[in-house]
């Protein structure tokens, strides 16, 4: 099994992983030119959720649905 860092990429066709490459190799050229950007751009990443965050909320969020339903609902017919 690939490490948590190249889980990804490791499930991605090659053609896919060069493609993200350059474009990472964009960007990185474009920040080394405007430097000045780099403060905000980190400041915006933060804010930003990645996708195991994301899936962790939603289940949470199902999880504790399902509690407070279980709780509160009377599934016994009337």
């Amino acid at each position: 099994m690939a490490t948590t860092a190249n889980r990804v990429s490791a499930q991605t066709s090659n053609e896919i992983n060069r493609r993200l490459r350059w474009q990472m190799e964009d960007r990185l050229a474009y920040y080394e030119a405007h430097s000045d950007q780099i403060e905000s751009r980190l400041a915006e990443l933060d804010r930003e959720w990645d996708i195991e965050r994301t899936l962790e909320a939603n289940a949470w969020t199902l999880a504790f649905t399902g509690t407070v339903l279980a709780a509160t609902v009377d599934s016994r017919p009337s």
